[in-house]
């Protein structure tokens, strides 16, 4: 009921995540405005439902939380501790030139901060994309209790679904989420009430994954039957149809984000509730469904001819099944070796792209002038296209920093 972890890591995943942290880093870069929270709130949702999609539950659970502590909680201690010996040391200084509002520089009150964790007080002005982490550490701990509450169910002999229990766990935390964010003071530590609206999209991912898992056994034991059999299984959409959805829903997403008004998942901010759930949803499924097209188109065109050619029926080699060739051809191509190279270390850049960040903003006014007056324009076209490069400069020093770390460590 709850083995629904994938034995490997899918190509498709690492360039969704790719393209998740992208648009995260982006929305830093560019402070504030409509693109900003159209980037960064489709960034989250994404890597919440792409956690979620992922997400492996283990019997085992002190070596589970053991391995969360290690990976997210001493991490987060150690980036939130440079960041507020830092931002004492500068932090008036860059406030001056971002022009914004600054907090205390005392190192006690922000190490407090720290463990209190809520970022919509703004008491994390030292670092404030550092909120995602305690707030997706307590995403895991209701979720893991859910699967343990299921796995316990079958365990004792009830006949419930998990979809259904899932579901369920939906829409009362929707309704929590609903009901506490009209309070807007509340300010809980670890931003329990922002988890609240990120389980259902973490939930959501595990339940796409489930689904697809079913889908592609039932295709396998059809094709068993038909005496054919592949390595690699996907839901059978031609490329077409997949990369023609994927473009339908991000228009839709674009379209109706002015009509909803602002989403904010770091300050709780729903202009319409409803709406703005179905906005996150459109962009999830087009911008996952376009990295999957992406690589599929790419590991058909890369795979051999003579393979394709050998097809008894050419009009099904639309949507073909990828094999191990193929798969391989696609994950040789630079593009996606380097994509998926991001995929991966997502977090190593959720964690320290604030600073390249905040260099670019207020160094790069005083090099070059008239660059804040073309930088302070977010939502204009000439002030998005220069964020473009900044971003992605800003992951690639990310990604050196992570590998200058890990080579440390390793020797």
């Amino acid at each position: 009921m709850s083995g629904h972890g994938i034995t490997k890591r899918q190509l498709y995943v690492d360039v969704a995540r790719a393209m998740a942290i992208t648009m995260i880093v982006m929305a830093h870069v560019l402070r504030t405005g409509v693109v900003s929270d159209y980037l960064g709130s489709t960034g989250v949702a994404m890597f919440f439902f792409l956690s979620g999609y992922v997400y492996r539950w283990k019997e085992d659970r002190r070596a589970y939380w053991l391995g969360r502590i290690r990976r997210l909680v001493v991490p987060y201690l150690a980036v939130a501790t440079v960041s507020i010996l830092i931002y004492h040391a500068a932090g008036r200084f860059a406030a001056a030139q971002i022009g914004t509002d600054i907090g205390t520089t005392d190192i006690l009150p922000n190490l407090a901060a720290m463990l209190y964790a809520n970022s919509k007080d703004h008491s994390m002005k030292w670092n404030e994309t550092l909120w995602f982490v305690p707030c997706f550490l307590t995403v895991l701990i209701m979720a893991n209790l859910l699967e343990r509450w299921i796995v316990w169910c079958g365990k004792k002999g009830f006949d419930l679904s998990a979809a259904i229990v899932r579901l369920a766990a939906i829409g009362t935390s929707l309704c929590l989420h609903y009901f506490l964010t009209q309070r807007n003071d509340l300010r809980l530590p670890w931003q329990w009430e922002t988890a609240f609206a990120m389980l259902p999209i973490f939930e959501a991912g595990i339940l796409a994954h489930t689904a697809i898992s079913v889908h592609n056994a039932q295709a396998y034991t059809n094709d068993i039957k038909l005496g054919k059999c592949g390595d690699f299984r996907p839901i059978r959409l031609t490329t077409g149809t997949e990369l023609g959805i994927a473009l339908l829903s991000i228009a839709l997403e674009i379209i109706l984000t002015p009509i909803n008004g602002q989403i904010s998942i770091r300050g709780d901010i729903y202009t319409h509730y409803a709406l703005s759930f179905l906005i996150l949803a459109l962009g999830i499924a087009g911008y996952i469904l376009l990295a999957y097209g992406i690589v599929r188109v790419i590991a058909l065109c890369g795979s051999e001819t003579k393979t394709l050619a050998a097809t008894p029926h050419p009009e099904d080699s639309r949507c073909k099944e990828l094999d191990r060739s193929q798969i391989s051809a696609a994950g040789d191509n630079r593009f996606l070796c380097l994509a998926s190279y991001v995929g991966r270390h997502t977090f190593d850049i959720m964690l320290w792209n604030k600073f390249p960040v905040l260099i670019f903003q207020t160094l790069l006014p005083v090099v070059f002038h008239g660059f804040d007056k073309l930088y302070e324009a977010q939502d204009n076209l000439r002030g998005v296209l220069i964020s473009i490069p900044i971003t992605l400069v800003c992951i690639a020093l990310c990604l050196l920093w992570t590998a200058i770390y890990q080579h440390v460590n390793h020797h």
